[in-house]
């Protein structure tokens, strides 16, 4: 029950952030769409900032899991790709927020993780010898150049997934020693 609230105030907010500048989101707008009390809110989530890292969490967790699931690399990209393209309006009202920096750190934080993971696995699982320094390049460059070349290709609102798919598959596998063999 805990869990389902939560996701009811995340979704509302998600939509309200659809219509309305996010800055101007309030306690009281969550509660009034939701139809519960302000106690309700603050038993579930802290402030606003709580509701937009709880939302993200949920959505990496989501994104995660089906990429985790996928046939291939090129899946696993795909999905990463559709998942920016699907939310890139919401996406641009996070950037032109007061909330910016805060946002932007949380999804580099999520999307850092998932690539030492990866990275971690392919380096495991074939062997290689990399020293943790280089490792930690890997995956700041990964996370940081995946994420710029996404997030351009998305304001093109014309742009080709399959080309931007490739071109992300093809880094990957120039950066990470062996990927291509998965």
């Amino acid at each position: 029950m805990r869990n389902q609230m939560k996701e009811i105030i995340a979704d509302s907010f998600m939509e309200l952030a659809k219509k309305k500048d996010i800055d101007k989101i309030t306690v009281k707008n969550l509660v009034d769409d939701c139809g519960i009390s302000r106690q309700s809110f603050y038993y579930h989530f802290q402030d606003i900032l709580d509701v937009i890292e709880w939302q993200s969490k949920r959505m990496e967790k989501e994104i995660s899991e089906q990429c985790k699931n996928a046939g291939s690399l090129e899946e696993a990209v795909r999905i990463m790709v559709l998942a920016f393209a699907d939310n890139f309006d919401l996406i641009e009202r996070f950037q032109d927020s007061q909330k910016r920096k805060f946002i932007e750190q949380m999804v580099m934080d999520s999307l850092q993780d998932r690539m030492r993971k990866n990275i971690r696995e392919v380096v495991t699982e074939h062997q290689i010898r990399i020293s943790s320094s280089h490792a930690e390049a890997m995956f700041q460059f990964c996370t940081f150049g995946i994420t710029g070349l996404i997030l351009a290709n998305c304001k093109n609102k014309t742009f080709q997934v399959d080309e931007l798919v490739c071109q992300i598959v093809m880094i990957l596998k120039r950066v990470i020693p062996r990927l291509d063999e998965n």
